[in-house]
């Protein structure tokens, strides 16, 4: 008998042997897992749709999904090697499956923060195409430090937490306190997201928009950084949960790491699902041929205030050729929004043609006769 059934009745024993939430765990990561590859292809889809270029953030999108592949590749190995029943149960059934069990902890904490970081740049690349041309810039070059940082700070040093390294999943011994480590991660995951929320709102607030529309705009933004929710809920479960039985004590942890990689891709992708919206909306096959007479033809881009800018006068004066390059991603969002249009540049004065030079000089000629 294992040691963890000693001092059990032969009922509770059964029960013991019985316990078993790997559905939860097949569930939940099957349906968001599939949730997040579905969103990728619906977000290289809308680009399709909107005739709009693979930018950066969509590539960063496409790795960040390559790498939660391996997040859920990971968990199906971590149901085989008993994730979800008790350690006592799963050693009896094979001795191997508790190192087999922390192999793969081992390779999941370098894919999980590396799904996370590339998604978050995805976001802020995403970001950078918007408001790059202005103040919001240093902010979002100080998140891409932060980020770049945080990644490295999740994977280094669980890489080498023990020394030996195999010692992760043998002796345990001469390693780091991991629940500290995971603890901190989680808090610069929480910071990380936080941002991603607040950056894009003052901006949005100075736009000479109605109040409803303002807050339609900023919810386009705000999904992309819903994910913190989830990472405070991680949080929580990492400093709980249960290392005396760890394929039993785990599982809701393991449930929310996944949940966090996955809407971490998810909630990247949420912003630039709007052409795919709006052409559900008004019908498979909308084209631009087929618009009201009453819609505008020509893109319609959002207007800032010059103030809004941390720029010089010289490029203040380009901003109205750069603003549509920089907020083209935004029409996506809100084309069902009356937005006000790039107004055109005056155009250059007529130049004088060779008949009137050829009159001009005819007249200066006899007026000096």
């Amino acid at each position: 008998m294992s040691n963890g059934m000693l001092g059990m009745t032969p009922d509770e024993q059964a029960a013991f042997r019985a316990a078993n939430r790997s559905g939860e765990v097949y569930t939940i990561h099957g349906v968001f897992f599939g949730l997040a590859i579905l969103s990728v292809c619906a977000r290289l889809g809308a680009a399709r749709h909107s005739r709009r270029k693979i930018g950066l953030d969509d590539w960063l999108a496409v790795v960040s999904l390559i790498f939660i592949v391996g997040v859920f590749t990971g968990t199906m190995f971590w149901l085989k090697f008993g994730l979800g029943r008790h350690e006592a149960v799963v050693q009896e059934e094979d001795p191997l499956n508790l190192m087999h069990f922390y192999q793969t902890i081992y390779a999941n904490e370098i894919l999980y923060p590396m799904g996370l970081a590339t998604a978050r740049l995805s976001l802020v690349v995403l970001y950078q195409r918007i408001f790059g041309l202005f103040s919001a810039r240093y902010y979002l070059h100080g998140i891409l430090v932060f980020i770049g940082a945080w990644a490295i700070y999740a994977t280094i040093p669980t890489i080498f937490a023990c020394t030996p390294v195999q010692n992760f999943w043998t002796t345990h011994k001469n390693c780091i306190e991991l629940s500290n480590l995971y603890i901190s991660i989680a808090v610069g995951s929480i910071v990380t997201d936080f941002a991603l929320i607040i950056i894009p709102i003052p901006y949005v607030m100075r736009l000479k928009l109605s109040p409803f529309k303002k807050a339609l705009l900023i919810s386009s933004f705000v999904f992309g950084g819903l994910n913190c929710f989830i990472t405070i809920v991680r949080l929580i479960k990492v400093s709980t949960f249960d290392y005396s039985d760890p394929t039993w004590g785990t599982v809701d942890l393991m449930i929310w790491t996944g949940l966090e990689a996955y809407c971490a891709v998810i909630c990247c992708c949420l912003p630039t699902l709007r052409p795919l919206l709006n052409m559900f909306r008004c019908g498979i096959g909308f084209k631009d041929s087929e618009r009201n007479p009453g819609e505008m033809s020509h893109p319609v881009y959002l207007r800032m205030p010059p103030k809004v800018a941390s720029r010089s006068s010289e490029e203040a004066l380009e901003e109205y050729n750069f603003v549509a390059m920089s907020l083209a991603d935004l029409q996506q969002y809100s084309r069902r929004l009356t937005l006000q249009a790039v107004p055109a540049l005056p155009s250059l004065p007529t130049l004088p043609t060779l008949t009137t030079l050829s009159t001009h000089h005819t007249t200066v000629v006899d007026s000096r006769s």
